[in-house]
């Protein structure tokens, strides 16, 4: 999980490396987290590339649209992120 801080300088726009947090990464763990701006999105799913199943959600950790989940994957693979809007619209979208 992402530091609060980190979460804050994204939000900001003032983290010196936001690719470097951002999308799909490994922890000293070898955990997968994936982390995505969404700016106005209130709901985001990670879904398989080709198929469209579901691998997981991602929390919301901002209210500006930052979310960060932890994903029960063997390792990395293909995804796309379903994301719901504010109006209710729902797209699928590549990362």
């Amino acid at each position: 999980m992402l530091h609060p801080a980190a979460v804050e300088a994204l939000v900001a726009g003032t983290h010196g490396d936001p690719f470097g947090v951002l999308g799909l990464h490994a922890d000293d763990k070898h955990a997968l987290w994936l982390r995505a701006w969404l700016p106005g999105a209130q709901r985001c799913d990670v879904i398989e590339h080709d198929s469209a199943k579901t691998l997981g959600k991602l929390e919301q950790r901002h209210a500006a649209g930052f979310f960060e989940g932890k994903l029960a994957l063997p390792g990395p693979r293909p995804y796309r992120l379903r994301v719901t809007w504010a109006d209710d619209t729902t797209h699928d979208i590549e990362d």
